[in-house]
């Protein structure tokens, strides 16, 4: 497993933070602590790499680093930043970038730095491209030059990854008119997060709907996506219908918060599972708060869809953000399966009937972290291989604390 950081340094609240980054990452803690600050870092800096190695564009890498400054400002913007000077690092093994404001009189910059490994591959990218005669087209040289170059590249399995964000308040998507994200592409006032996921999920539901009826074979996905959103999904005269059991058919537009917030996530997450699907088969995703508006089973049923896609694919990872100890409980079930079986393998058929095979988690692949006032605290017990049973008891100790003074009180105990 590739070695993957984020440090960051006076940003965000944080004044000194580091997480290390495993193939699912759950980011738990309460609003405005900054967990979606840490997956929108991850997103940006690995969409960094990805970009400047894809070597299948004729912009110079130049080009790319200014847009990816600009990005910077769009996802981060100015105002947001403290009044001290602040470093961000990522690391991937042995390979790093670093994003570091600096103050001329009294405007903010930001300067990026890379490892000698990229720097190297970046010279060799613009000499070659330089080298190109026809800035409009790339010839057989500058290809076969290309290639080579490519090869070259480490992590090739971690680089090759697509970005899919989906953000929080995905009630707005289920509410919006087909097609306006194309349009919004060059408005700047709409969050890039919002923009982006709309054409991902307006892409998904063309996928969905030209072959709904191999989504609905998947039986199980199929079942647990319906059970979620109490209806089963089908658009006619363009219009987005859930059909309840007893036959009646709810527009999208007047359908409980819970289906609106949790409708889109569920649709494109389930284009990931087929063939049908062009994009390729080992994406990152990140997942702001999943459970929103959700009872607590119908968010365990999340947990299970995240996991069989987890399972089904290949290069896969999961950057998850909530405020839900149901969540990490979830996890913590899937996780104990996978326990089971390590320590005692002969126990896995008995085990699959609790817990489907399918959703099995290996504890190697976890990671999780609580995030509060500007400090961070890893979840894992080590010694249980799960997430710490005090951080899922925490919410309902104080409950049941507050509730065992008012019995004390209404006994006359002090």
């Amino acid at each position: 497993m590739v070695k993957e950081k984020l440090i960051i340094k006076n940003f965000a609240g944080f004044e000194h933070i580091e997480f290390d980054f495993k193939p699912i990452n759950i980011f738990i803690g309460p609003q405005a602590a900054g967990k979606s600050v840490v997956v929108k870092l991850a997103y940006y800096f690995k969409s960094y790499l990805n970009d400047l190695y894809k070597f299948d564009r004729i912009h110079m890498p130049s080009e790319l680093i200014d847009r990816y400054n600009d990005l910077f400002y769009s996802y981060f913007p100015v105002e947001s930043w403290s009044n001290k000077n602040f470093t961000i690092k990522y690391i991937l093994d042995k390979s790093f970038i670093i994003i570091s404001s600096s103050r001329k009189a009294k405007d903010w910059y930001i300067e990026v730095k890379f490892s000698k490994d990229i720097r190297e591959i970046i010279e060799s990218l613009t000499e070659i491209l330089e080298n190109n005669l026809d800035p409009q087209m790339i010839n057989f040289s500058t290809a076969r030059n290309l290639r080579e170059l490519k090869e070259k590249v480490k992590y090739k399995s971690v680089l090759q990854s697509k970005q899919y964000f989906i953000p929080a308040g995905r009630s707005f998507f289920s509410n919006i008119q087909s097609n306006i994200f194309a349009l919004l592409q060059s408005n700047n006032t709409i969050d890039p997060f919002i923009i982006e996921f709309g054409a991902n999920y307006e892409q998904a539901k063309v996928v969905f709907n030209k072959s709904s009826d191999i989504f609905r074979t998947h039986n199980k996905l199929s079942k647990l996506c319906s059970e979620i959103l109490k209806g089963i999904y089908i658009r006619d005269n363009q219009i987005d219908y859930l059909v309840q059991k007893d036959k009646r058919k709810i527009s999208l537009l007047n359908a409980s918060s819970g289906q609106q917030e949790t409708f889109p996530l569920l649709m494109f997450i389930q284009t990931l599972f087929f063939p049908s699907n062009k994009e390729p088969k080992d994406p990152v995703l990140y997942i702001e708060e999943p459970e929103t508006h959700l009872y607590p089973v119908a968010q365990k049923q999340i947990v299970q869809v995240l996991s069989r896609l987890f399972n089904i694919l290949i290069n896969k990872q999961l950057f998850i953000t909530t405020h839900s100890p149901y969540i990490l409980a979830a996890f913590n079930n899937l996780l104990e399966a996978g326990n089971i079986i390590k320590e005692k393998p002969e126990l896995a058929e008995k085990v699959y009937k609790i817990i489907p095979k399918e959703e099995v988690l290996d504890i190697e692949n976890f990671i999780a972290y609580s995030i509060k006032d500007g400090k961070k605290e890893v979840l894992i017990n080590e010694e249980t291989n799960l997430v710490s049973q005090n951080m899922l008891d925490d919410a309902s100790n104080e409950i049941a604390e507050e509730f065992g003074k008012l019995v004390d009180l209404e006994f006359g105990e002090e």
